[in-house]
């Protein structure tokens, strides 16, 4: 809140109880789920998109940290243990992603060699993560803007025709010296 309104509401605290205010901000939040989810829809285009497979935990948590929002797809799943596993996943991912902006240094270490462990048992798992950082330019319905940064995270599993692999290290064999 900005130091208006806190100032408001900690006079007021008779008028803005703590029912009240989990409820003001239960609403915003499904707002801006919303807005997100709508910004996103609307831009969707039948061309392809284009992620890096991510292998390091500093690499990740440098995508989902400090992200408005979340955009997450993964394979069909064929069973509970997996759809559990994966969920599961993308559900720490996110939660790691919100509360990165309000931990010290040290803890973004730690979460970086966490993030390195998850990756690692995904790739055991015979999973690939994909993902992305991207900034979203949003219209409200007011006619305002604001720029909103999307993590995007994808897992396919290793087999997916979808995945495309690319060797940028491989030398042309055209190119001449």
């Amino acid at each position: 809140m900005c130091r208006n309104h806190h100032r408001e509401i900690d006079e007021l605290s008779d008028t803005y109880t703590e029912e009240l205010l989990r409820y003001i901000k239960l609403n915003h939040e499904k707002w801006v789920q919303t807005t997100i989810n709508n910004e996103i829809n609307s831009q969707k285009k039948s061309q392809p998109i284009f992620l890096t497979r991510i292998i390091s935990g500093k690499e990740l948590l440098n995508i989902i940290s400090n992200s408005h929002g979340y955009r997450t797809d993964y394979d069909e799943i064929e069973n509970k243990e997996d759809s559990e596993y994966i969920g599961g996943v993308l559900q720490n991912l996110v939660d790691y992603g919100d509360i990165s902006g309000m931990v010290e240094t040290f803890d973004s270490v730690k979460i970086g060699f966490e993030l390195n462990k998850f990756l690692k048992d995904l790739d055991e798992k015979g999973y690939n993560l994909f993902g992305e950082k991207g900034i979203k330019q949003t219209k409200f319905s007011n006619g305002e803007t604001d720029k909103w940064s999307i993590a995007t995270i994808v897992i396919k599993k290793k087999d997916n025709s979808e995945i495309l692999k690319v060797d940028l290290n491989e030398k042309d064999q055209n190119a001449s010296a």
